[in-house]
């Protein structure tokens, strides 16, 4: 865990992060973690709901984030809802991550193509690659199928202050 936090902290280091569940909180429903419409991906009443407005970012990932350099951060998710210009609007409103730097793929499934696209695209060596997720599942794919580093969203909850430069 302290090697992975170290290369987080690293400022040569690019950051990808998952967004629902890992940068805005799954908890966007009246009544349920998930939003009471979000059950099926053709169902156009949940296509009509902003389910991004008035959500928050996690603080202590938008503290770490205001001391990186955000043309090395990027987002990468999953959006079968159609929420394109809702999710990349509340990363920008609560992270400062461009609109640019977020790309979102139908299945999780793409996920390793794209993130080996972004490393292409920035000139970045696996190692200095981190891609952040919360679903074990998205992770272990992308370990298998790519050489860069991954780290559960759970690694900004832990005890790090020693480590932590700014």
């Amino acid at each position: 865990m302290n090697r992975i936090w170290e290369v987080l902290n690293d400022p040569e280091t690019t950051i990808v992060f998952d967004i629902d569940g890992t940068l805005i909180s799954y908890n966007y429903g009246e009544r349920r973690a998930h939003h009471e419409l979000d059950r099926d991906a053709t169902e156009e009443v949940f296509r009509g709901v902003d389910i991004y407005n008035g959500c928050r970012g996690i603080p202590v990932i938008r503290d770490f984030l205001k001391t990186r350099d955000l043309a090395r951060i990027y987002c990468l998710s999953m959006e079968p809802h159609r929420h394109d210009v809702s999710k990349k609007k509340a990363v920008n409103l609560y992270y400062g991550i461009q609109p640019s730097h977020v790309y979102l793929v139908d299945d999780h499934s793409e996920k390793p193509a794209v993130l080996k696209q972004i490393a292409e695209a920035s000139g970045v060596t696996p190692e200095k690659l981190v891609f952040i997720d919360d679903n074990s599942m998205v992770l272990r794919r992308v370990e298998e199928e790519t050489a860069f580093l991954t780290a559960h969203v759970t690694v900004f909850f832990e005890d790090h202050e020693e480590m932590i430069r700014f």
